[in-house]
């Protein structure tokens, strides 16, 4: 086995060219629209739904089939009757709730309380660090508190530049920065780490949502109907997509899909002309470039919105008579047409150059799925014989290998060599 590892690590990568593609937007269809408190994408690729306060449902998003349900308990009793979930940690062992006032942090599985955060500010959001150690909550209308996850102990003290009621909360995946929008306008930047302010920048009005770029070199600020792309760690004038003034309409959520090239606005608001009809929508950005690619039409204001970890499905939550979830397939392989920004390639360059970063800090069972989204990509754009293909599964053997997993190991590492082989034979 040995010998096949030298041999087939030492053979040429291949340089492709990946075809350029557009996408489209196939809504699921529900039989009714199922109600949604809150909800988020598991890195399984599965979605969390909040339906009630305090009971989730696990749904399969290319189907919008129920998978499994859950409901948070009191260490086996009902939650008190006020008592809502407002945040889940990442892997899912952890839970924050909230009944008037008192915030509390809960274990998943039976709710055992494991802290109060009696210093969080009510009403205001909570979020966790990407690995789930630590979270952050308002307090006192100038400051962010990094609590442990484990207890809710407070860490450390994140000083703002002026006082105002924060609206929006939001890590970078690597868990490097944190950012805080208020309601007066201002953004302010933290390193998470040392808890020095790194930059705040001002905006005309409420930031209602902040979403960093996948490798937190970008940070997008909703305001107004305006989206400000901030540089975290310079002094750089912020770039504005949008620039539009509407008193009644404003961005409601943000979301980078996992490339950073896609940027999804939700939009909400009332109109101008009837002032008691709420209406919203999606706006699909070329982050890049600045260029508003489409939009999606939705019935009510759109209080929330993601995309799937693959970049397959886009979710958001409809506020038109009563929380709504809404989901989309994302077609990456339609025809070429007027912006040609994005390809499935796209997408496995990413998870690969991801997968790459996890194994060299040893996170072997995140970089095992990080490596298997790529391939599959690959393996359906290009085809299971291509090159591309072989040289990503000796990737993963190697990780096999160093997760002493060798059957897997090798059964990888022989499909490899057999379309390195067939690839020879047909030169």
């Amino acid at each position: 086995m040995t010998g096949r590892f030298c041999a087939a690590f030492a053979l040429m990568i291949l340089i492709w060219s990946p075809a350029v593609v557009a996408e489209s937007y196939e809504p699921v269809e529900f039989k009714e629209p199922p109600p949604a408190e809150w909800a988020k994408f598991l890195p399984s690729g599965h979605l969390l739904v909040s339906t009630a306060p305090a009971t989730f449902d696990i749904m399969d998003p290319e189907s919008g089939q129920v998978l499994s349900r859950w409901t948070i308990t009191d260490e086996g009793r009902p939650l008190g009757a006020e008592e809502r979930v407002i945040a889940v940690s990442p892997d899912g062992r952890q839970v924050v709730t909230r009944s008037g006032q008192e915030t509390k942090l809960r274990t998943w599985s039976r709710g055992k309380l494991l802290g109060t955060l009696d210093r969080a500010d009510p009403d205001a959001p909570v979020v966790f660090s990407p690995d789930g150690r630590f979270l952050a909550a308002p307090s006192g209308g100038d400051r962010v508190l990094l609590m442990g996850a484990a207890t809710g102990e407070t860490i450390r003290t994140f000083q703002a530049d002026r006082k105002g009621v924060i609206t929006a909360m939001e890590f970078s995946a690597d868990g490097a920065r944190l950012a805080a929008g208020i309601v007066t306008g201002s953004v302010t930047i933290w390193d998470a780490v040392t808890g020095a302010r790194l930059r705040t920048v001002h905006h005309r009005g409420w930031v209602r949502d902040l979403a960093f770029f996948p490798t937190g070199r970008k940070l997008a600020a909703g305001s107004g109907l305006s989206i400000r792309l901030i540089d975290p760690d310079t002094s750089a004038p912020a770039r504005t997509l949008g620039k539009r003034e509407n008193d009644r309409l404003n961005v409601r959520s943000l979301a980078f899909d996992a490339t950073g090239v896609r940027l999804a606005s939700g939009i909400g608001g009332t109109a101008l002309s009837r002032p008691t009809v709420s209406r919203g929508w999606i706006e699909m950005w070329d982050a890049r470039r600045g260029i508003l690619l489409q939009t999606i039409p939705c019935a009510g204001p759109v209080d929330w919105v993601e995309f799937s970890p693959d970049g397959r499905h886009l979710a958001a939550i409809d506020l038109l008579e009563r929380r709504t979830l809404k989901l989309w397939r994302i077609n990456l392989d339609q025809p070429p047409s007027s912006h040609p920004d994005s390809t499935p390639l796209m997408y496995a360059e990413f998870y690969e150059s991801e997968a790459l970063r996890l194994l060299a800090q040893r996170r072997y069972t995140e970089s095992e799925h990080t490596f298997l989204l790529a391939l599959d990509i690959k393996q359906r754009v290009l085809g299971p014989d291509h090159p591309a293909v072989a040289s990503l599964m000796e990737t993963v053997s190697n990780l096999y290998v160093k997760m002493n997993r060798l059957i897997e190991a090798e059964v990888y590492m022989e499909q490899a060599v057999k379309i390195r082989a067939q690839t020879a034979a047909a030169r």
